[in-house]
């Protein structure tokens, strides 16, 4: 399990999020789970929570030639999920934020 960072939620509420997958060669596929634990002022936990996720890996230049097949634009591209700068070569993650043309 590798822990992806500890966020604030409100004011008085954290969320530590979390994540197990596995690649699967032949299909291409990531399979895996997200856990989000959350924890009141105290440090107990009063919440927890699982999704499932399954994706297939893109390149950049794919994603972008898909996308431009619909009503939507790449507006920022983020390298983590506390909105840091994605770096193609160091960045764990590749996170866009689309909106409406």
């Amino acid at each position: 399990m590798r822990v992806i960072g500890k966020f604030s939620v409100g004011k008085d509420k954290e969320m530590i999020l979390s994540y197990t997958n596995q690649y699967n060669q032949k299909e291409e596929i990531v399979s895996g789970y997200q856990f989000y634990e959350m924890y009141n002022t105290e440090n107990i936990m009063t919440e927890k929570r699982y999704l499932e996720i399954n994706f297939k890996p893109v390149q950049l230049d794919t994603l972008r030639e898909m996308i431009a097949k619909t009503d939507m634009e790449i507006t920022k591209i983020y390298g983590d999920y506390s909105f840091g700068e994605f770096d193609a070569q160091k960045s764990d993650f590749m996170i866009c934020k689309l909106t409406k043309k």
